[in-house]
C-alpha cells in the first residue's frame, strides 16, 4: 500500500512539473512611472499564493491591457491600494516571458510600487514598431514593444 502510495505522488509530481510554466526575467528597471488603471473587467484584485516551489506570491491585481487581435499584455501590480487606480505611481517593472508547456510565448508586467523613489527617471511605454525606433521588448503576437523612455528633467 505505502509503496502505491510513493509512486501515485511521484506521478503528480511529475505530473506538475510537466504541466509548469517557466518564466524569465528579460528586463528589470526602477523608478518607472506607471499609470494604475482604473477598476473595471480588465483590473481585478487577486489572492495571493504559495507557487509549487513555495514561493510565496503576494495579493496583487490583475489587468489585461488589450492589445490587437484579441491579444492582452497582462500587468500585475503589487503594493498598490484602491486609492492609487487612475494615478500614477513610481515603481519597479519587470518584463517577464511566460512560455506554457506546449512552447507558446508570451511577455508580460510586473509592477512592484516602491514608495521610497525620490523621484521617476522612466516612462513606461507600449508603442508599435513603426512609431518608434527605440530598443524594446517585442509583444508575441503584436506589432507593439515595450519601451522605457528616460525622463527628461527640466
Amino acid at each position: 500500500m505505502e509503496k502505491n502510495l510513493r509512486r501515485l505522488l511521484e506521478q503528480r509530481e511529475a505530473i506538475k512539473i510537466k504541466n509548469s510554466s517557466r518564466y524569465e526575467v528579460l528586463e528589470e528597471v526602477h523608478n518607472v512611472l506607471v499609470k494604475v488603471p482604473k477598476v473595471s473587467g480588465y483590473m481585478m484584485p487577486q489572492n495571493g499564493f504559495t507557487t509549487a516551489d513555495n514561493k510565496k506570491i503576494p495579493s496583487y491585481w490583475r489587468n489585461g491591457k488589450p492589445l490587437e487581435k484579441g491579444t492582452f499584455l497582462n500587468v500585475f501590480f503589487y503594493n498598490i491600494s484602491r486609492n492609487d487606480h487612475e494615478k500614477k505611481i513610481v515603481a519597479k517593472v519587470k518584463v517577464i516571458k511566460k512560455v506554457l508547456p506546449d512552447g507558446r510565448e508570451f511577455v508580460m508586467l510586473d509592477v512592484f510600487r516602491n514608495d521610497h523613489a525620490s523621484k521617476a527617471e522612466y516612462d513606461l511605454k507600449i508603442v508599435t514598431k513603426k512609431e518608434s525606433a527605440e530598443p524594446g521588448t517585442e509583444i508575441m503576437g503584436t506589432n507593439r514593444k515595450i519601451v522605457f523612455r528616460k525622463i527628461e528633467k527640466k
